[in-house]
């Protein structure tokens, strides 16, 4: 970015200060036609919006994020704040949007409605600002108004704010259009403090989601159309690109790390390029015709059939030499265009993540660029063909699709609405694919339908056989129900199916612990974690393992590198207080235990256990409340309830500790005969 440089105060000197621009930007004027469009702006967006106020968190990534994240749940601290930079959580580094996150749960706690509200909010603000800067870039009003309105009503932003753990795309655009404001008015008139906030305002945005790497490119175009800005230097980009560099370099780092990025030999880069052509293309019919909206499209693999990625290619190509035909003519459609281009690099595909082909909430930015080629481009062409005519149907077209594209966003929202609701959409929209299919058998057998998420299983595996994920999907589901030789059975298929599936050597794994199989188990869980190195649960089951074949210090061993690999893994941190206390190292225990209830608040097991710690080492006072947290947690499970009606007798409480030892035998862990006794003497004598 440019220096500033002082003006001469001398009478007749030169002046060397950069010339402001002649530009709409410096004539324009806040008037009443633009706070009537902020108004409508704010209002539309409200009401198509509102009902996410009731829905609650979604398990898919909202659990990651916030639901069950202890770090964002302990409020802002230095020790939050410090989490927030330093982690690679989610296979990114943003720690604004943790930030973000921990904020929220400061002032709603578990309240989702409110982390919507504050998604919604920042939808608003971004619609907002995005009219503010094309007016004040362009003069137009209307014309931005039109586009403010496109993006903030379009069905396909609705992923981006009704999901709460995608808060990052609607925090990170907010400094994008922070970051085009700043721009502006630097392009005014070039000063130091001008260029410190473009660059202030983009290293933010960057700390919010790296997506925003293309910005300093989407800025160059803007110097094209509207700015017009001649003489401009490249190197006043220089720390814009040595930012968006070092953002790709950590991101990169972070997702290959945290195993997002696929490797090439499941997605050849033939593949790669095939999926982003024909993605392009995709997206700007889903902006045209929104329908079959849903949270999830698979990635086609090598299935796309050759005419189909020829022609998206050939479409590609026409509108890419169109727009550079025209212009000089119509410098929005370049502008537009190359917008719509450049700034779906980052997820088009090239380097894939995770397992879909395409994403509605990778549109949230790009499609500014084609809404503003539908608002300066479609005026023109009925000036053109009507002339002053065109202004008497321009308006009622507008707002048309407005209104048309309100209701589609209004019925969009409504499929947030609960886990089960997204899940069958996802699965119409992903005609069924197993991946989708596997997710909603996860729910349902998480949420205690295990026969419902079996049929669907063993149908998946009727209509499309030879999927590993579905053979051990099965095996697993059929090794909690305890049929292990019918597990079995799947999970060889499945590794058969494919011999790195890791989660397959897994289960394959416990299903032979829970035979008794020792040692078979165990080669099992090392093959899994050879396989894949940041995988926890094999190195955590072969430590389980070890501790109950009477090897302590091994398992030991393997819990502690467990919790060094992986931090929130709470059942480690648990299972490693236990064989603490069974070697008699009672502090080294209770670190462990209190480690577990950090990193998992909702756990019953660590409080229970830690509890009765406390009580075999005479400390009734510090048991009590951790006992009661448990049975409070887990009402079903009699553990707690014995061992505080233990914690009661010894506080002399003997009413409650009789109605404790009651639920205990209710839920079948009673408390032993001599207690019983001793207790029911203790009534007697009263």
């Amino acid at each position: 970015m440019a220096k500033n440089t002082k003006r001469s105060t001398k009478p007749g000197a030169r002046s060397t200060a950069t010339p402001a621009v002649e530009s709409p930007a410096a004539r324009h004027v806040f008037g009443r036609d633009s706070a009537l469009i902020i108004a409508l702006l704010a209002l539309a967006t409200l009401v198509v919006y509102a009902r996410v106020a009731r829905f609650p968190f979604i398990d898919l990534d909202d659990s990651l994020y916030v639901s069950r994240n202890p770090h964002v749940q302990g409020g802002i601290t230095a020790a939050s704040v410090e989490w927030a930079f330093t982690t690679l959580r989610c296979t990114n580094w943003h720690p604004l949007t943790w930030l973000s996150h921990t904020v929220d749960w400061q002032l709603y706690g578990a309240n989702a409605g409110g982390h919507h509200v504050t998604s919604v909010l920042l939808h608003i603000a971004n619609a907002v600002l995005l009219f503010y800067v094309l007016s004040r870039m362009t003069g137009a009003v209307w014309r931005s108004g039109f586009v403010a309105a496109l993006f903030a009503l379009h069905p396909l932003h609705v992923e981006s704010v009704a999901w709460v753990a995608e808060r990052k795309d609607v925090l990170s655009t907010l400094f994008w259009m922070l970051t085009m404001l700043a721009y502006a008015v630097y392009a005014e008139r070039r000063t130091t403090r001008r260029c410190v906030l473009v660059i202030g305002a983009f290293a933010l945005g960057l700390m919010a989601k790296p997506m925003l790497v293309s910005l300093p490119i989407a800025l160059l175009l803007l110097d094209v159309w509207p700015l017009k800005r001649s003489g401009r230097r490249l190197a006043e980009y220089a720390p814009l690109f040595a930012l968006a560099a070092a953002s790709c370099a950590i991101t990169w780092y972070a997702q290959s790390v945290g195993g997002a990025t696929k490797s090439l030999d499941r997605y050849a880069i033939g593949t790669r390029a095939a999926n982003a052509a024909v993605a392009y293309v995709e997206y700007v019919w889903r902006m045209l015709w929104p329908r079959s909206l849903g949270p999830f499209y698979p990635h086609p693999e090598n299935t796309l059939p050759v005419w189909q990625v020829i022609g998206a290619a050939v479409v590609l190509a026409a509108i890419t030499c169109l727009a550079i035909y025209s212009m000089r003519k119509a410098p929005y459609v370049f502008v537009g265009w190359m917008w719509y281009l450049v700034t779906l690099v980052p997820v088009i595909g090239l380097v894939q993540v995770g397992l879909q082909g395409s994403a509605d909430r990778y549109t949230y930015i790009p499609l500014i660029g084609l809404f503003v080629i539908a608002a300066w481009g479609v005026p023109d062409v009925l000036a053109k063909a009507l002339g002053s005519r065109s202004r008497l149907i321009l308006a009622p077209i507008g707002a048309i699709v407005i209104a048309c594209l309100a209701a589609c966003t209004w019925v969009q929202v409504g499929y947030w609405r609960s886990n089960e609701v997204l899940i069958d959409r996802a699965i119409e929209c992903s005609a069924g694919h197993y991946s989708v299919i596997a997710w909603k058998a996860s729910y349902l057998n998480k949420t205690g339908r295990r026969e419902e998420a079996f049929r669907i299983l063993s149908r998946c595996r009727e209509n499309r056989p030879g999927l590993a994920l579905v053979e051990s999907g099965l095996g697993s589901m059929l090794s909690d129900m305890g049929r292990l030789d019918q597990a079995i059975v799947h999970l060889k298929k499945a590794i058969a199916l494919r011999p790195n599936l890791a989660m397959a050597h897994n289960n394959l794994g416990i299903a032979y612990e829970r035979q008794g199989r020792t040692a078979a188990a165990l080669r099992e869980f090392r093959r899994a974690a050879r396989i894949d190195p940041r995988y926890s649960d094999p190195p955590y089951n072969i430590a389980c393992a070890l501790a109950m074949h009477g090897r302590p210090e091994e398992a030991l061993r393997i819990f502690e590198q467990t919790v060094r690999a992986d931090p929130d893994m709470a059942d480690a941190y648990t299972q490693a207080a236990i064989v603490l206390v069974n070697m008699g190292r009672q502090d080294e225990a209770i670190a462990h235990f209190l480690a577990a209830i950090e990193a998992d608040p909702y756990s019953a097991q660590a409080p229970c256990m830690l509890g009765m710690t406390y009580l075999r080492t005479g400390r009734t006072d510090d048991a009590m409340p951790l006992l009661r947290k448990a049975a409070a947690m887990k009402p079903n499970w009699g553990q707690p309830h014995r061992s505080l009606a233990m914690a009661l007798y010894n506080k002399g409480e003997y009413e409650e500790a009789s109605r404790e030892a009651r639920m205990a035998q209710q839920f079948g862990c009673p408390p032993s005969p001599a207690f019983l006794r001793a207790l029911g003497e203790r009534m007697g004598g009263r």
